[in-house]
């Protein structure tokens, strides 16, 4: 069985640190990890980047 994770944010850099932190730590680490952020103005992008690798998904903030 393969577990992938799909990381979604929206200016979440008051609470990705936590995410973050809580995914390193899982007990059942995932395959691979998507990340995807929707128009942030904050550094969310910077802190997916930072954990995850540069390829975050941006998509506009008016995305349905």
């Amino acid at each position: 069985m393969k577990i992938t994770a799909l990381l979604v944010s929206h200016n979440g850099d008051r609470w990705l640190p936590a995410v973050i932190a809580g995914l390193e730590q899982s007990t059942l680490l995932p395959d691979a990890i998507i990340t995807v952020d929707t128009g942030s103005t904050d550094d969310s992008v910077s802190l997916l980047r930072g954990a995850f690798g540069p390829d975050v998904v941006e998509l506009d903030a008016r995305t349905p």
